[in-house]
């Protein structure tokens, strides 16, 4: 992950996906788009998806929770809970004469009062404590709301020095680099001259060897020629 220079110059808080180098300097849109394309088919590959959340490993006290909530990650959060049955709490009229029939009546009319009286409980608790009880949980959301950013803006100053000591050391390597390449040209160059030179020495070489060459056949011609007329 890397920032450009403008990202580094910028008041607000810029994180891109990119492993380019900042001695690079910045791509034209359909090079950066190309680029951001097989960043994201490489990260298909990932295994697991890092940007996919993960299951939360929670381990809760009652069994049946937690029973329920394994059940929810076994299915990949695909699962549901059943619904509440709200039969036993339904009272109906009884159409038999039996007895067992009206003393199930009774005690399902038992059970509603009962969830009648609790809910009255709870609203007359809720009206004498719920608004401090509220007030409370909203100090204590806005709280965590306060350390949460404090670790957000810490991680940010730390992910912002991170980039600028990566930007400082690449900028710095790059003019080493650069010095570097010079180098390598010149010495490319300087081996290419040469090469330049051995061809033409060469050229001359051969030249001035077909030269003599040709002067020793003259030679030995004329020594040949007067070796014959002094025998005759």
């Amino acid at each position: 992950m890397s920032m450009t220079a403008m990202d580094l110059e910028q008041d607000d808080y810029v994180m891109t996906t990119t492993s380019l180098p900042y001695i690079d300097g910045d791509v034209d849109p359909q090079t950066r788009s190309a680029i951001q394309m097989m960043i994201e088919q490489e990260m298909t590959t990932f295994t697991p998806d890092y940007l996919d959340t993960p299951p939360v490993d929670i381990q809760f006290s009652i069994p049946r929770i937690q029973e329920e909530w394994n059940k929810i990650l076994e299915n990949d959060g695909d699962y549901h809970l059943p619904e509440i049955d709200n039969e036993r709490y339904t009272i109906h009229k009884p159409n038999d004469r039996q007895v067992e029939v009206w003393e199930d009546a009774i005690k399902r009319a038992k059970i509603k009062l009962s969830h009648i009286y609790t809910s009255i409980e709870n609203l007359e608790l809720f009206d004498a404590y719920g608004t401090n009880s509220y007030v409370y949980n909203i100090e204590k959301l806005e709280r965590n709301k306060e350390l949460l950013q404090s670790v957000l803006e810490d991680y940010k100053k730390e992910v912002k020095s991170v980039n600028r000591k990566r930007h400082k050391e690449q900028k710095a390597a790059g003019k080493k680099l650069e010095r570097l390449e010079q180098e390598w040209k010149q010495l490319v160059l300087s081996r290419k001259n040469i090469d330049d030179t051995i061809v033409q020495l060469e050229e001359e070489i051969a030249q001035k060897r077909a030269i003599v060459d040709d002067d020793i056949s003259l030679t030995m011609s004329a020594y040949n020629d007067y070796e014959s007329s002094g025998e005759e």
